[in-house]
């Protein structure tokens, strides 16, 4: 169907993932460019966090998961 243009685009670096009580769910997982995480949580509120290979931080950003959906969340930096 459609080409995801972030995919092409992404870099490497870490994801952070913490739910709504601090619990780490993924600390610091190393991606490389092009890679998308999967990760497999109970409905609630997420903090994630990332670090991109230069060192740039992005987020931390909220995202709810609602009862039986699949949610993505895509960390984005916003250059000028």
């Amino acid at each position: 169907c459609c080409v995801d243009p972030l995919k092409s685009r992404s870099t490497s670096g870490t994801i952070t993932i913490t739910n709504s009580v601090g619990t780490i769910i993924a600390n610091n997982m190393a991606l490389t460019a092009g890679q998308l995480l999967y990760v497999n949580v109970p409905a609630g509120p997420y903090t994630i966090s990332g670090k991109l290979s230069g060192g740039t931080t992005v987020g931390p950003i909220t995202v709810n998961v609602p009862a039986g959906e699949v949610v993505r969340q895509d960390l984005v930096l916003d250059a000028p």
